[in-house]
This record gives C-alpha cells, sequence and structure tokens, in this order.
C-alpha cells in the first residue's frame, strides 16, 4: 500500500469519525503539557484559530481540511488550509512545517510589510502583484514549497496550503505537524532609493 493511499484512509475515517469527536488537543511545547477544546468551541472560520502566546515555542499537530480562498476585496480563488493564521500583534513565527496532502498545494507564507500606499512604489520598480495592500499594512505572499508532501523552514507572520496558481481550486485534506517560535517583530524599511526616484522624477516633470 502507498503513503497515499494510507493517507487517504486515514483521512476518509477522520471524516467518518469527527460528527462523534469531542476534544481537539492542542500540544504546547512550552509547557509539555495538552490542553484541550470542546468541540462546539471550534469556530468554522480558519481565522479564529487562538494565537499562541508570545516568546514560548509551541508544537501542533493534526488535519486541516480546505476551505475557499477569498482576499479581501477580491474574487474567491482556489482553496486554503491556514495552518497559522495573521496575528493581532503581528508577531513573526519562526519554524519548521511538515505536511502532506491529497492533492497538490502551494505553501505560501505571509510578511506584513509597510507603506499601505500602493501608488508610493512606482511601475519602474518592477511587478508587485504579489503584494496586496488593505488597510494599513500591506501582505507580501511567497511560495516556499509546492507538492503532496514535504518538510519546510519557515519566517512569516502566517502560514497556509494553497491550490497551486492555474489548478481547478478542488478542495483537500492535510496532515501536519509544525513546531515554531512567535516574536515580536518591527518593520524596517530603507525607502531611500525610492525618495531619490521621486525627486528626480519631480524634477523632470
Amino acid at each position: 500500500m502507498s503513503k497515499m493511499q494510507k493517507f487517504n484512509i486515514v483521512a476518509t475515517l477522520f471524516l467518518a469519525m469527527v460528527v462523534s469527536l469531542s476534544t481537539v488537543s492542542l500540544t504546547t511545547g512550552s509547557f509539555a503539557q495538552t490542553e484541550s477544546l470542546q468541540a462546539d468551541q471550534v469556530s468554522s472560520s480558519p481565522l479564529d484559530i487562538q494565537s499562541p502566546a508570545i516568546n514560548k515555542a509551541f508544537t501542533w499537530s493534526g488535519l486541516s481540511s480546505s476551505v475557499t480562498r477569498q482576499l479581501p476585496g477580491e474574487d474567491p480563488q482556489g482553496q486554503t488550509a491556514i495552518i497559522l493564521p495573521p496575528r493581532e500583534d503581528d508577531a513573526i513565527y519562526t519554524g519548521m512545517l511538515d505536511y502532506a496532502t491529497n492533492r497538490p498545494v502551494d505553501v505560501l507564507v505571509w510578511n506584513i510589510i509597510s507603506p499601505s500606499n500602493s501608488t508610493a512604489i512606482p511601475e519602474d520598480f518592477g511587478n508587485l502583484d504579489d503584494y496586496r495592500f488593505s488597510g494599513n499594512e500591506t501582505v507580501v505572499f511567497t511560495t516556499l514549497d509546492t507538492g503532496t508532501s514535504g518538510s519546510v523552514p519557515f519566517n512569516a507572520n502566517a502560514i497556509e496550503l494553497v491550490s497551486p496558481e492555474g489548478e481547478d481550486g478542488e478542495p483537500f485534506i492535510a496532515s501536519y505537524s509544525l513546531h515554531a517560535y512567535p516574536a515580536p517583530s518591527e518593520i524596517v524599511n530603507n525607502l531611500s532609493s525610492l525618495s531619490a526616484f521621486a525627486e528626480t522624477d519631480s524634477d523632470e516633470g
């Protein structure tokens, strides 16, 4: 029996048992103890996952089913299984993710930066299609890996598994384990060349 066949059997059994599942366990590496969440308290939104404590390493493992991926102001596109959602404090996670899925996915990480104004960077500086401008923040998406399994180190504000670009976006199941450490971050930008460019452009005008 192949590794993928075994995974599909496990995923099928999981979906059959989920109705009777009473708890979901998260193992925290910092305290070497298990916390339980009642099944009726688990949110249907992947963005409502409780953020781990700052400056304390943790370890998670489990199964995640995908949902439709839709960024603010954009049409739905593909499927996503959010492993670590962005935090309110914008802390950065550093860690390692191991994953296996029953359909190919991209491992996508988020890096939150500034400025928020999409017009602040002219086209002369290149393609900014991977930059998303929302409110007071700019999010840059980076693909770290593509496939049905892998082990990926990451350093980012959030991490998700998404349907590869150009795929039909069919739902998928992912098994994963990760060990990570959330730490405060400070955004440090060097846009001196951008200022000089703006001044030169103004003089030419």
